[in-house]
């Protein structure tokens, strides 16, 4: 059984227009393909704001910019939902989990 939520954060999401592959914000404002380098954000206020500034900053490199929630465990490991895991992970990397060929 998985450990409960305890606490939720925002880390900012979006696609890049030149090749489609999944990006998160972070901290330093640049756009990484690794979910693990994206900034976790806790305040709704500073989370808006931060939506609102890239969405308009980004529209010609990346599109679809949005807060995903994490959820964290007593220890601080995120929880994802089914639809972020796999965009975290990528496509190919779920295929092989579930048995497919990459």
């Amino acid at each position: 059984m998985s450990e409960p939520v305890r606490s939720t954060v925002h880390v900012l999401t979006g696609q890049r227009l030149t090749d489609g592959v999944i990006v998160y914000r972070t901290a330093e404002g640049a756009w990484s393909e690794s979910f693990w380098d994206g900034e976790r954000v806790d305040a709704p206020t500073v989370r808006d704001a931060r939506v609102a500034h890239e969405q308009a900053a980004q529209r010609l490199i990346i599109t679809g910019i949005y807060a995903l929630e994490v959820g964290l465990t007593a220890q601080g490991a995120p929880v994802l939902s089914m639809r972020e895991r796999l965009r975290a992970e990528g496509a190919s990397a779920a295929r092989v989990r579930l048995g497919y060929p990459p």
